[in-house]
Parts: C-alpha cells; structure tokens; sequence
C-alpha cells in the first residue's frame, strides 16, 4: 500500500545515506545480512525483504525518537 511505499523509501533514503564503501560491510553484518544483498538493495535491484523492512523501521524509529 501507499503508506509501506512511502517508509520503505524513507527507510532505504536513510540508510543510502548511513553506508559509505568503507562501513558497508559493518552495517550489513550489523542488521544480519550479507553485504552484498545490502549492496543489491542500495542499487534497487532487491526489495526489502518484510523482516528487513521492520528491523530498519524499529532502527530508525527508535533514532529518531532518541
């Protein structure tokens, strides 16, 4: 639906900007998945998966509210 659309651009806008080359090996590991599916989603060539999109949704909400 339009409103999962919409945070699941935010959430892939958001950690487009957390990843550099140097720290996307860390970041990958660090939300449990391989760094090369971290890069396929970054170049929207993979989608987020369901648990992947509410384990970056619980990340950001619990940042931003910080």
């Amino acid at each position: 639906d339009a409103d999962n659309k919409a945070k699941e651009d935010l959430l892939l806008q958001w950690l487009r900007q957390l990843v550099t080359d140097e720290n996307r090996t860390a970041i990958a590991r660090s939300i449990g998945i391989d760094p090369s599916n971290l890069s396929k989603i970054l170049k929207g060539r993979r989608r987020l998966s369901t648990d992947l999109f509410f384990k970056l949704d619980l990340i950001y909400t619990s940042l931003v509210q910080a």
